[in-house]
């Protein structure tokens, strides 16, 4: 990928299907959907084991925070990759939905589609913070 689109933000091209789409770099509303798909993924899995949980149950569970291992299994997983490629599309292609998306992922695209919305983040031995400093009156 060209550095200058990891710099500024731009969306890299791919053709899937035979049509073209964006594929854009994640923000951080993105991420927080992220969580929120890992917390339902989360209670999906504990209602498969427990059919019983009550409601209250439940709701300290979504309260319970996500480790970074949870999150990082949940994208890894096969319906998570796809909600992930889904938020890095619908930046350029407001209209595209998961179900499409789902249709145009497949085993031979996939590794290479995450690569590519992957090529936008941080590489893990740089940080992304930058400090914030307030203003002097």
């Amino acid at each position: 990928m060209n550095e200058v689109n990891k710099i500024t933000g731009n969306g890299i091209n791919i053709t899937l299907d035979g049509k073209d789409y964006i594929l854009s770099p994640l923000t951080i509303n993105d991420i927080g959907e992220i969580e929120i798909f890992a917390k339902a993924e989360r209670i999906k899995a504990l209602l498969l084991v427990n059919p019983g949980l009550s409601i209250k149950e439940q709701i300290n569970i979504m309260k319970t925070p996500l480790t970074p291992e949870e999150i990082e299994g949940v994208t890894n997983s096969i319906h998570g990759a796809i909600y992930y490629i889904w938020l890095s599309m619908k930046h350029a292609q407001p209209d595209i939905t998961l179900d499409e998306v789902k249709k145009l992922v497949s085993r031979d695209n996939l590794r290479d589609i995450l690569n590519l919305v992957d090529s936008f983040a941080t590489p893990k031995n740089e940080t992304a913070q930058t400090p914030i400093q307030a203003e002097k009156p």
